[in-house]
């Protein structure tokens, strides 16, 4: 058949299915683009949030640090002899638990509080994160970021999981215990996986436009400036996506209204 004899109703036809499978296509290619932008936002949460309960529990251990370590100056220095047996925290502050004065035993209060109500319920939700994740655990790629995550994540679940045992045997039923500790020199069990913060940072490319330094998570103003920025970035990325298959839909109108068959029908 040839081009000129093609009826004016069927060229119109070709003329909307082909638009029209364009459109298709285009928009299976949009949806396809916005879901892996989902699927990366989804990814970048989750780590955002085991960050949140790892940051969580560090601000705590610093404090709790630092009231341990008072509570311990002033009882070894009441009592020398308990700082020549080589005994850890918890020996030292059970064994003078019957003389703690009142100040001594709001600090011992208020550090055990810190660790039943402030560690432990953060302890929790991360052991929820990690027996739920199924990706970052794996190592899916070779990268060296990736691969440094996997080992640090496979280190941190033994010793939270050690931790809530240790807890559970440790303190509901002995008020003198107040603290949870696995790498001391009880050696109760595995130590917590150090620097797994900087490489969760890493993982989430925290970084400046423009320079190599990583952002801080702590810094609320930072990190809503880098959210936003991303956030124009993925406007523009659309709306130039938009442009190219508006120049595109128009080039084949154009190539169309050329051809030997449409200009018969003008």
């Amino acid at each position: 058949m040839e081009l000129a004899s093609v009826p004016e109703w069927l060229a119109a036809a070709l003329l909307a299915a082909a638009l029209a499978t364009l459109g298709y296509v285009g928009k299976q290619m949009f949806e396809w683009v916005a879901g892996l932008r989902t699927a990366r936002r989804v990814r970048r949460a989750r780590l955002v949030t085991l960050l949140s309960l790892l940051q969580g529990t560090s601000a705590i251990f610093r404090v709790q640090a630092n009231l341990r370590d008072r509570l311990f100056q002033a009882v070894i220095k009441r009592t020398p002899e308990l700082a020549d047996s080589g005994s850890g925290y918890e020996a030292v502050f059970c064994a003078a638990l019957p003389t703690l004065t009142t100040e001594e035993r709001e600090l011992h209060n208020l550090i055990r509080g810190y660790t039943v109500n402030g560690l432990k319920p953060l302890n929790e939700a991360m052991m929820q994160w990690l027996q739920t994740d199924t990706e970052f655990k794996l190592a899916r790629s070779r990268k060296k970021v990736t691969l440094d995550l996997a080992c640090k994540l496979g280190a941190l679940e033994p010793h939270v999981l050690m931790w809530l045992a240790k807890y559970a045997a440790w303190i509901p039923d002995t008020p003198a215990h107040a603290l949870v500790y696995l790498g001391d020199e009880e050696g109760h069990g595995v130590p917590f996986p150090k620097g797994i913060e900087g490489v969760i940072e890493q993982a989430l490319s925290l970084k400046r436009p423009g320079c190599g330094q990583l952002l801080n998570a702590e810094d609320p103003e930072s990190l809503t400036k880098s959210i936003a920025e991303e956030s124009t970035q993925r406007k523009a990325n659309s709306r130039s996506t938009t442009r190219r298959l508006g120049r595109q839909t128009g080039r084949v109108r154009q190539r169309h209204s050329r051809s030997p068959t449409a200009r018969r029908f003008v």
